[in-house]
């Protein structure tokens, strides 16, 4: 998304540098006659979302032990709002307009929630040893109980990063806007040699003129991907014709994959700008489970 000229200076006292206007609170419309009031919230109706994509799924149902569920998504979501409450795990626009004076042009972008690519993959197969199936149909009730009759299960999660938009705690603006500023877009923000200590590209970002808003657009890179694989494995200890026991082992994040969380992303504080220091995923956990049905 190419950025917007927002350089031009804002509204303020004539042939003064803005660095030079007088304080927030004294340019204030009400200070004369309310000097102790502040910030003001206020609620509007501006708002807009625009979400296509193109949705596909295969399901197969039980054959031969085998039954599954795919189904992936291709998208793009755009909003100029956050909404209050946002999101954990993004790294979004505000809730709150960086610019007062063009609210939906300058906060217009990529949603919080989109993720370009987004597949999962659920299923079960029932493996073909054991009475009753394809090989060892026959089998003993000794051998039956330790290789036959398993079954597994599996849940596989892939997606595209969220959308990142690099802010700065330092106000050019001289505004006070609540929801911070963004510096200007220079450069490509994507180092050739990504990694999680160095996820944005530092010199693709400068400070905005005083006066003016940075031209960064919302969600101008992408946060790391998310990848997770569940898998379970299960099988039923026959004790009569309607008695059995049922045991459950399953294994969250089977493979302890991290999928990482987004890199911090404060411009003006360059000793922590671009690295990720935490994950969106838990490590993996381990649960059993016995039931006797009767």
């Amino acid at each position: 998304m190419a950025p917007t000229d927002w350089n031009q200076p804002l509204p303020g006292p004539s042939n003064v540098a803005p660095s030079q206007w007088a304080s927030i609170q004294s340019r204030r419309p009400l200070f004369s006659v309310l000097p102790l009031v502040t910030n003001i919230s206020g609620t509007a109706t501006w708002g807009i979302s625009n979400y296509n994509s193109l949705q596909m799924s295969m399901r197969q149902r039980m054959t031969k032990g085998l039954e599954f569920l795919a189904s992936y998504t291709f998208s793009k979501a755009l909003t100029d709002n956050l909404g209050y409450y946002g999101s954990g795990g993004v790294a979004a626009q505000s809730a709150y307009s960086y610019n007062q004076y063009a609210q939906r042009q300058y906060n217009y972008g990529l949603a919080f929630f989109d993720n370009t690519h987004n597949f999962v993959w659920s299923g079960t197969y029932e493996l073909p040893v054991g009475k009753g199936r394809s090989v060892g149909t026959d089998m003993n009730s000794f051998l039956n109980a330790i290789v036959g009759g398993w079954n597994v299960t599996s849940i596989v999660q892939l997606r595209s990063g969220f959308p990142l938009t690099v802010t700065t705690s330092l106000d050019n603006t001289f505004q006070n806007p609540r929801a911070g500023q963004k510096p200007n877009l220079v450069g490509n923000p994507k180092p050739d040699n990504q990694s999680i200590n160095n996820w944005i590209t530092p010199s693709a970002f400068a400070r905005a003129a005083d006066g003016t808003f940075g031209n960064s657009p919302v969600g101008v890179m992408r946060a790391p991907g998310f990848a997770n694989w569940d898998f379970g494995v299960g099988k039923k200890f026959q004790v009569t014709e309607n008695n059995f026991f049922d045991f459950r082992a399953e294994f969250f994040n089977f493979t302890n994959h991290p999928s990482f969380a987004p890199p911090a992303r404060n411009f003006n504080d360059l000793s922590t700008f671009g690295l990720i220091t935490g994950t969106v995923s838990p490590p993996r956990s381990i649960q059993f489970a016995l039931k006797y049905i009767f």
